[in-house]
């Protein structure tokens, strides 16, 4: 698990404004997506200002690491972040999670890195890097008020870029020395109700997982296309047994290779023609937020209720982002 980039330049350890009393309000934002959800809660990020969200509330999208880019599943989600939270909330990082999120990073932002052993061969680079330099394995942390973080930062950014270069590499990895105080900051998990893989099992079991650890769930049934359906008043005419069936089926006819889609997306489609989970066209969806919000309202936002009826609480997440 590691920071998205959208926060570079926005983040700082916490503390207290001028006024003592608004204390910075980090929401750590993990997605069972990696594309669509983190595309529109960038854009939110974007857009704070136009919100009317406080410029003391954080934004801070979490990704998976290179080795955990397939687990999408909220089980497995709730399995990554539970750890790295735990750090964070304790002050320290583990060398792992270090290796891993520069491996991520560059994986995502460097031309020389695009493969598997590229991947692996830049993890065994780093890796000896700690060994000799800081005598760090795997299984070490590094505490974030240690004088030795400054001198870590800057040797690892240097001797990668003598390796391959890449951008904003030094401040990347700084951030991620980031503390999380429950008290104050928000852990939210943003999952879909998919009824063919999201038990109903493991669907109560996450709740509780959740409100165990003080993390907020947030869900959309059937799934976040739902959510983005919501900024249309055409999601009113759409037959609400297919939305919460949310079958296969073929796209309408395009330049591009038809592959099924889901229902969702399918009805998504028809009303921003230009969607795809990897460009959903946030500036057509920016003006009518509050619309989604206020539509929302018209199905079901309670997260118990949410397992067996179509509906969306992330309108929750965003009111209190708001207000």
């Amino acid at each position: 698990m590691r920071m998205g980039k959208s926060s570079l330049g926005e983040r700082k350890k916490i503390y207290y404004t001028e006024d003592l009393l608004n204390p910075r309000k980090k929401y750590f934002l993990a997605y069972e997506g990696e594309a669509t959800e983190f595309l529109y809660f960038s854009g939110i990020f974007r857009i704070k200002e136009k919100l009317k969200i406080k410029s003391t509330i954080q934004l801070i999208p979490l990704k998976r690491n290179h080795l955990h880019r397939s687990w999408s599943h909220p089980k497995k989600i709730f399995e990554i972040i539970k750890p790295f939270m735990d750090n964070l909330k304790n002050n320290k990082l583990s060398i792992n999670d270090l290796i891993e999120t520069i491996v991520g990073y560059c994986f995502e932002y460097s031309e020389d890195i695009t493969n598997k052993k590229d991947c692996d061969d830049l993890r065994e680079y780093i890796n000896n890097i700690l060994v000799k330099d800081f005598k760090l394995t795997k299984n070490c942390f590094v505490p974030f008020n240690s004088n030795e973080v400054e001198k870590l930062v800057e040797s690892l950014n240097k001797k990668i870029n003598e390796k391959i270069f890449i951008n904003q590499l030094s401040p990347y990895i700084k951030l991620h020395f980031e503390s999380y105080v429950p008290d104050i900051d928000e852990v939210c998990l943003i999952v879909d109700r998919d009824k063919n893989s999201f038990t109903e099992d493991q669907y109560d079991t996450m709740i509780e997982n959740c409100k165990k650890n003080n993390y907020k769930l947030f869900v959309s049934n059937p799934c976040f296309e739902f959510w983005l359906l919501l900024h249309f008043d055409e999601i009113f005419k759409i037959d609400k047994e297919k939305l919460k069936q949310n079958e296969k089926v073929l796209p309408k006819a395009s330049a591009e290779p038809s592959e099924e889609i889901n229902y969702s997306e399918f009805k998504l489609r028809e009303v921003l023609n230009e969607f795809r989970k990897n460009n959903i066209y946030f500036d057509k969806l920016e003006d009518k937020v509050l619309i989604a919000i206020e539509n929302s309202k018209k199905f079901e936002t309670d997260l118990v209720k949410l397992k067996d009826n179509i509906g969306s609480n992330i309108g929750l997440l965003l009111e209190e982002l708001i207000n």
